[in-house]
């Protein structure tokens, strides 16, 4: 049985669309949570908390002819596998020095609730390689159905060459358990680093330990 909070969350996706869904879906989620400390030396105490502070909104509009050359001219801009939008927008941004790789929340016709995404953005303009079953089967480059929305924060490329370098795959950066180390220090947009300093060398001490446990395990 759902509890209080997912019924309230379920009503508000039938009632809102596009933008108006997400914010009153993290509105609704932050009622819930706003009990809870922000523990210890971090900044934030939850990804709601984050995206309510720092998330934009990603609207739809028309890539110039210039943006558009630069995106499609992208190898197989078109065939990205689905359900893989970390890594496909991860590499996208990595490859492109033009594309930004932006994470947060996104409502498509099929997923009527916010549901946690990544994309990609170039000049603030959306290009989506992954939500193709939402703009009939072509990757979304600038407008977008009405009845979607995107809305998320950019992160800087440095970043994820740090996080692939790290852990030799691609992950979420605002959830577990990227965002443990996301969280430590105040967001800046504008930054050309978003992971800590000391993100390389716990991680690799963390998976040291992890295999040294399975080891003994075994």
């Amino acid at each position: 049985m759902p509890t209080w909070y997912q019924t309230a969350l379920l009503r508000l996706a039938e009632e809102s669309s596009g933008m108006q869904n997400i914010r009153q879906y993290l509105e609704t989620l932050m009622l819930w949570q706003q009990s809870i400390p922000t523990p210890k030396g971090y900044a934030y105490g939850s990804i709601t908390e984050f995206l309510l502070k720092h998330g934009k909104e990603y609207p739809s509009q028309p890539l110039n002819p210039e943006e558009l050359k630069a995106v499609e001219d992208l190898f197989d801009l078109h065939s990205k596998p689905q359900r893989h939008c970390y890594y496909n927008s991860q590499q996208m941004a990595t490859g492109h020095m033009k594309l930004t790789y932006v994470e947060g929340l996104a409502v498509s016709h099929t997923i009527g609730m916010p549901f946690p995404h990544a994309w990609n953005a170039i000049n603030g303009k959306v290009v989506d390689t992954t939500w193709r079953h939402a703009n009939g089967g072509r990757a979304i480059l600038g407008t977008y159905p009405k009845d979607m929305a995107y809305f998320g924060v950019p992160i800087s490329t440095k970043s994820i060459v740090k996080l692939w370098c790290a852990t030799g795959q691609s992950y979420a950066f605002l959830d577990m358990p990227i965002n443990e180390y996301m969280f430590r220090k105040p967001y800046d947009p504008e930054a050309t680093e978003h992971l800590p300093p000391e993100f390389v060398d716990e991680w690799r001490q963390a998976h040291k330990e992890t295999k040294r446990r399975r080891k003994k395990a075994f």
